[in-house]
């Protein structure tokens, strides 16, 4: 699940609220906004399409496997997603596509298709920096690069929108069957955000049963390891609904688990990773995606994230104008004014969410390592370390992940390994860690809680 997807979520949605922040062309032509569109797409070809030459050329002088190209690709590729979201940003600001896709969906009358309108561009604009990008994944001899290019781009594009997309469609059909209902109810800030935040609560609980049709998955054959998974989750008190291998053609080596409650609750392992690791490895990354459930990440996660959203939609409508900074007059002033707002809800969400998944992700280590070696209660051993250590260097090495290279919601590899070896040093460090996680979630949610009662107020009184 990419978080440029949803970030652009955010920025459309928050563009559908606010229309007159679009600086546009008063009001441009469609044929005018379909030409940015279009220019946008081609350029971002041409960049990717570029991009693909020149490390295909130095592929060819050098090992494809040099670390050092792979990293310039790997660069080259991150600096592409901003483009992407740039040029989405300034499709939706400044070309007018707003006008454009309630111009079409006017006749239906529906947010679903207006939405869907919305991001055509950046999928659009994702899609044709995937197909440019493909050769020089070819010339890496990346893995999954060897596919043709449609199916490809379908297994990329299903992997990283598969979840994200349908539970979009479910909210905003639910939003659209309300308004029909309750008409008044589309114009109440407050009665919309306490409508997001329930649905947002119930795809939270029903999302899991969407991932065997957003994902190509399958069931865990019976055999030696789904026994041993079955008997680890038994002795922990872990329940699920089923063990399911996720088919990614081999090119990913992950496990996720999905679901608050156990009767929607599935444990995905990638072919790769049945194929790469051993069972012993295997069932610490199992372990570890049971630490999520014990601590009750998931549950925690989709609050934050609905209670932030729920903030952030009630409290852009409260905050006075006088405590915001002055801007220039005109479209580039409110074009500065939207951005400047959009970053700032993404710079909330990258620090604040990141922060607290690390520490989550390394509560989930601790558990994953006691998982391998047969403890829980105690302190942490050496031998479970040392297998969890083994699993994670491994799917390093598979996904051709920089072992040093920091990752906004997990850290990196040697940081999680430096901390586990810690702990191993120090068993109080342990207890002292997962104090200091129990207080902060404390703080954040009560934060949350004491600011929607602020905003709640606030919107009362006026």
């Amino acid at each position: 699940m990419a978080p440029s997807l949803i970030l652009a979520i955010v920025a459309s949605f928050w563009l559908a609220s606010h229309p007159e922040r679009a600086i546009g062309f008063a009001p441009s032509p469609v044929w005018v906004a379909c030409s940015w569109v279009a220019g946008l797409f081609f350029g971002l070809a041409a960049l990717s399409g570029g991009t693909t030459y020149w490390i295909a050329r130095r592929a060819r002088v050098l090992s494809p496997y040099e670390r050092g190209l792979r990293q310039s690709f790997l660069r080259a590729n991150r600096l592409l997603g901003v483009l992407v979201m740039g040029a989405y940003l300034w499709t939706l600001l400044g070309a007018n596509w707003l006008g454009v896709a309630r111009g079409i969906a006017g006749a239906s009358g529906l947010s679903v298709v207006e939405e869907v309108l919305l991001l055509a561009p950046f999928l659009a604009f994702q899609l044709v920096v995937w197909w440019g990008l493909l050769g020089a994944e070819r010339a890496l001899e990346l893995p999954g690069a060897h596919r043709r290019a449609l199916s490809w781009l379908f297994l990329e594009g299903r992997r990283q929108w598969g979840l994200v997309l349908p539970v979009l469609v479910v909210l905003l059909l639910a939003q659209d069957l309300v308004g029909l209902l309750r008409p008044t109810w589309a114009h109440d800030v407050l009665a919309q955000t306490i409508l997001m935040g329930l649905m947002g609560v119930g795809v939270l609980i029903l999302a899991p049963v969407l991932v065997r049709f957003a994902w190509p998955t399958r069931p865990l054959p019976p055999g030696e390891l789904r026994s041993r998974l079955e008997s680890v989750a038994q002795r922990h008190g872990f329940r699920f609904r089923d063990l399911l291998v996720w088919d990614t053609g081999g090119i990913m080596l992950n496990a996720v688990v999905t679901g608050v409650v156990p009767w929607s609750r599935f444990v995905l392992l990638t072919d790769a990773l049945i194929d790469w690791l051993d069972d012993p490895q295997i069932e610490a990354i199992f372990g570890h995606e049971m630490g999520h459930i014990a601590h009750r990440h998931l549950g925690y996660l989709g609050f934050f994230c609905v209670a932030s959203i729920g903030f952030v939609t009630l409290g852009t409508e409260v905050v006075p104008t006088s405590w915001l900074p002055s801007l220039p007059e005109g479209p580039w002033g409110e074009a500065l004014g939207a951005s400047a707002l959009l970053l700032a809800i993404g710079v909330y969400f990258v620090i604040a969410f990141g922060a607290i998944s690390r520490r989550f992700e390394r509560q989930a280590d601790i558990y994953g390592c006691k998982v391998a070696a047969g403890t829980q209660g105690e302190a942490l051993r050496p031998e479970g370390v040392s297998t969890f250590v083994q699993a994670l260097e491994q799917t390093a090495d598979f996904n051709g992940i920089d072992r040093k290279k920091h990752s906004w919601r997990h850290g990196s590899i040697a940081e999680r390994v430096a901390f586990l070896q810690r702990l191993v040093e120090d068993p109080e460090a342990e207890r002292r860690f997962q104090k200091r996680v129990e207080r902060t979630r404390l703080g954040v949610a009560f934060a949350l809680f004491l600011g929607l009662a602020i905003v709640c107020f606030q919107i009362a009184w006026n």
